[in-house]
């Protein structure tokens, strides 16, 4: 029997999009909102992949990656208060991962606020190096960590 706390991974649906802006929104980070995330079901499917992780059938965690001629970006990721710490959030890394592997690319970017190290320390666990800075990218004073690794 399988255990009801044990996370589930799969692909994220439409009808996932307010649930999933509810968690964002709850993480007090940029907000994407609810226009964007289900915009991103109106692109190339092959370009985009977004799942979510289901702990006793409610949403814990998502994550989504883009994906185009051999490199990938993480666009956002996400974990529940209650549930960080725990590993969901390497779960999802990993299965980003997978899914860029799988894809052919070869270079795997992401931005993370500079202050967020908690995200940094879990990216550079999976092999993430800081590329670079972008000044302001989250507002006025709120910079990004670019970061990239090799997903193969």
């Amino acid at each position: 029997m399988e255990d009801s706390n044990s996370p589930v991974i799969r692909e994220m649906r439409l009808e996932d999009c307010e649930e999933v802006v509810a968690l964002e929104q709850s993480l007090e980070a940029t907000s994407w909102g609810l226009d964007l995330f289900r915009g991103e079901f109106g692109m190339d499917p092959s370009q985009r992949s977004w799942i979510v992780a289901e702990v006793g059938g409610v949403i814990a965690g998502f994550a989504g990656i883009s994906h185009v001629v051999g490199e990938a970006n993480i666009l956002n990721i996400g974990v529940a208060k209650q549930h960080q710490r725990q590993g969901l959030g390497s779960v999802l890394v990993t299965r980003l991962l997978d899914i860029a592997s799988s894809g052919g690319c070869e270079k795997l970017w992401l931005e993370v606020e500079t202050t967020n190290l908690s995200a940094i320390s879990l990216y550079e666990k999976f092999g993430f190096e800081p590329a670079n800075i972008r000044n302001n990218y989250y507002g006025k004073g709120r910079d990004a960590q670019v970061m990239s690794c090799n997903p193969a």
